[in-house]
């Protein structure tokens, strides 16, 4: 049982630094978007980056790259996905589930920026 958030320093989770899509295997959700903090994509085959900025009510990310696989699949989400039922939890902090009162908006925004490379990294 997992008590507390689990290590990812070291990890084939470990996705702060580039990692090749080709050796990755990923299949989950990352929370605690820190503000200003970017996503980053790098297409060397390419010559292509591909940078996701968003609003910081968007703090989950569901990252999919299949082993041995030659695409990654992301989604940003202002929510986890199974927030309904975590948000009356001890992990409803998690769960970051919005909820608009009557007559309230609430916005975000997700933006993706696509430009050449400089240089290509090794």
């Amino acid at each position: 049982m997992i008590t507390g958030l689990p290590p990812t320093a070291g990890t084939n989770l470990d996705l702060r630094c580039l990692r090749n899509i080709a050796k990755l295997y990923v299949d989950d959700v990352f929370w605690g978007k820190i503000e200003g903090e970017t996503t980053e994509i790098v297409f060397n085959e390419i010559g292509k980056r591909m940078t996701i900025e968003t609003s910081d009510n968007f703090q989950h990310m569901v990252i999919y790259a299949p082993p041995h696989g030659r695409f990654i699949c992301m989604e940003n989400l202002a929510s986890c996905p199974n927030a309904p039922n975590l948000q009356d939890s001890r992990y409803s902090g998690m769960a970051n589930m919005l909820v608009a009162k009557p007559g309230q908006t609430i916005t975000g925004w997700i933006q993706y920026t696509i430009e050449a490379l400089k240089s290509i990294p090794a």
